[in-house]
């Protein structure tokens, strides 16, 4: 999400087996802006964490406009 509109999106989560998914996206921001990963539960949908799981959010500046 950038100020909270969408960006980017992943279908992921299923009760039954263990998956992994990510998505890259390159977006324009300017100075101020909020970027944040945002998360819709569903049937079956989860974001989850333990010792062997672990989620993740990176940025990185690609060059300033």
């Amino acid at each position: 999400m950038n100020n909270g509109s969408l960006i980017g999106k992943v279908l992921a989560g299923d009760p039954t087996y263990a998956d992994c998914s990510s998505e890259t996206t390159i977006t324009e921001l300017k100075q101020g802006d909020e970027v944040f990963v945002q998360h819709h539960s569903s049937s079956g949908d989860y974001i989850f964490a333990d010792d062997v799981a672990l989620n993740s959010f990176t940025g990185v500046l690609l060059q300033v406009v």
